[in-house]
């Protein structure tokens, strides 16, 4: 039983426990009701420091509506969230896609509702695990924060650490929010998605993604039926179709570059033309002499 924050949090489940902290989800003895929390409690010495730090000094954790306080308890830092019942994402998100305009839905409230936890980094990494994303009527995406700071994913370096890896993470949670039929009808071969998804894709490969609004945007630009590659003849088509296009929009420049083509291959000609007959002249006309006119020999008698 933990007497803190006007509450008496007493513990009804154990979710994880290691060296570093332990998380519990528990409830308040002095109210009547079904509400429950989350107790993380960071026993870690120099962890426990970091995360205090941050805490005074940028304001980690406060700004999140899930948040509820923190205290002391002997020689761990407790941090307390509101508990959401747990309807795990990846268990249950097929009953809220049923096409990818669904999955586009899903993609943004995951990424919404990770914005308003404000956090990021590698505090951040911490929520993306499947512990911790449910997902809910209408593909409402809704967090809990059974935070184990073990998994750090890289080494607390102050409030900018493990950006990149965060944003790299979750574009790569949104993107296989709206991949899962195409990675299964592919066999996972990206080079097979929709070039919306593929585009997608080298844009995470690069690391192009820095905040969420990149991200949310990405995904608002796409369609709500994404066009799939075709294969054999029809893709042959698709090119002719798309030369022919560019023709009918450009007709001017492929005007202009038929002439120069034509003009380059008329000199080309020309010149081997040239240099043709030069050759054949000085072989035809070479000199070697005569030495007899019918019966008179002309050549040396001393010879």
């Amino acid at each position: 039983m933990y007497t803190a924050l006007n509450m008496e949090l007493d513990i009804v489940r154990t979710v994880l426990k290691n060296e570093v902290n332990e998380v519990s989800v528990c409830v308040d003895r002095t109210r009547e009701s079904d509400v429950f929390y989350t107790l993380i409690s960071i026993a870690a010495g120099p962890l426990r420091k970091e995360i205090a730090k941050r805490m005074a000094t940028t304001g980690l954790f406060v700004s999140s509506n899930d948040f509820v306080g923190s205290f002391t308890h002997r020689d761990s830092l407790n941090l307390v969230f509101h508990y959401n019942r747990e309807n795990h994402f990846l268990n249950k998100e097929i009953l809220y896609a049923e096409n990818f305009r669904d999955r586009k839905r899903i993609a943004i409230n995951f990424l919404t509702a990770m914005a308003e936890t404000q956090l990021d980094g590698d505090i951040g990494c911490l929520l993306l695990t499947e512990r911790n994303l449910n997902i809910g009527p209408g593909g409402k995406v809704y967090l809990n924060y059974f935070l184990d700071f073990k998994e750090l994913p890289v080494e607390l370096s102050g409030e900018d650490g493990g950006q990149d890896s965060f944003y790299l993470k979750a574009a790569e949670f949104a993107f296989g929010i709206l991949s899962r039929e195409y990675e299964a009808k592919y066999d996972g071969q990206v080079r097979d998605y929709p070039n919306e998804l593929r585009l997608f894709h080298k844009k995470m490969t690069f690391k192009t993604f820095h905040s969420y609004s990149q991200i949310m945007a990405m995904i608002k630009g796409m369609s709500d039926v994404p066009r799939e590659q075709r294969r054999g003849i029809f893709r042959l088509l698709d090119k002719l179709l798309g030369a022919r296009s560019f023709v009918a929009g450009h007709t001017m420049e492929v005007f202009l570059t038929v002439v120069v083509v034509v003009t380059l291959c008329y000199l080309g000609y020309n010149l081997a033309q040239w240099v043709r007959v030069t050759r054949d002249t000085r072989e035809n006309t070479f000199f070697v002499g005569l030495r007899e006119i019918g019966e008179v020999y002309l050549a040396d008698e001393e010879a």
